[in-house]
């Protein structure tokens, strides 16, 4: 939940600011146009009035007071002081790391594990990897023993790419953002391999008991689920059982299910 800061919190958050531009060297409105609109593109956006009037004014080109900019920032993101202060050091660790010599060769590293180039920008680094879900997954690929690793190198290298690509971007963000693409691919993936061996309304309720009995007797790894009917099936007027198969189990599973007419 939320605490309101103090004035006292604010204004030490305010000297961790001017502290960090003066540090690096950034101007105050690509650090506040920077932090404000990636942190719209990755959270809930209540829209309250003064976090309209500041997209209106860094949309401008405008800059805002630091603490102004704290204040609303800090409201229209949830986070805590605590937080705040913790997303500007490990900003800071990334900045100075950038400088350190070997840090361009691990990038470069990273990088051509994905296949993209150090230029790449954070949406074709994050296509890159959703591509590779497909490739390397442990959940898709269950019968290759190097998959795990493979897919925990791809995850690193991932990381590093949008850590520095972006560094106004919190550590948090970027490993829940990547463990959603993860799983958004490996639904995906799964859904299509998939298909519908038996489906019906609850008055076949028996038939499909039978049909899962059977195949649950043969080994064969079924899901089921409840759906929609089709809006153009005639007198649908009830949510329909659905038992899938996976594709390779289909030829069985037919078969099985047409011995029992």
């Amino acid at each position: 939940m939320y605490k309101e800061p103090t004035y006292e919190e604010i204004d030490q958050l305010v000297g961790v600011v001017e502290e960090f531009i003066k540090r690096f060297n950034m101007p105050l409105f690509e650090f506040e146009r920077n932090l404000y609109f990636n942190m719209l593109a990755r959270s809930w956006y209540a829209g309250h009035s003064a976090g309209i009037e500041a997209k209106i004014k860094l949309n401008q080109g405008f800059t805002i007071p630091i603490r102004r900019f704290i204040e609303i920032y800090l409201s229209e993101s949830g986070m805590s002081v605590k937080e705040f202060r913790m997303m500007m050091a490990e900003t800071a660790r990334r900045l100075t790391q950038l400088k350190k010599p070997g840090t361009q060769e691990l990038l470069e590293n990273a990088a051509r594990i994905l296949g993209v180039s150090v230029k790449s920008t954070i949406e074709e680094i994050k296509l890159a990897y959703r591509k590779l879900v497909k490739d390397t997954h442990p959940d898709l690929h269950p019968n290759d023993p190097q998959a795990e690793e493979k897919f925990k190198k791809i995850n690193k290298a991932y990381e590093f790419l949008v850590e520095y690509g972006n560094v106004l971007v919190n550590r948090k963000t970027i490993i829940n953002e990547r463990d959603a693409v993860a799983r958004d691919e490996v639904r995906k993936r799964k859904s299509a391999d998939r298909i519908v061996v038996a489906s019906g309304y609850p008055n076949d309720i028996r038939r499909l008991d039978r049909i899962r009995e059977s195949l649950e007797k043969a080994g064969i790894p079924f899901e089921v689920k409840r759906v929609e009917p089709d809006k153009n099936e005639v007198g649908a007027m009830m949510r329909k059982t659905v038992i899938y198969v996976a594709d390779e189990y289909k030829e069985k599973a037919m078969n099985i299910i047409k011995g029992r007419r």
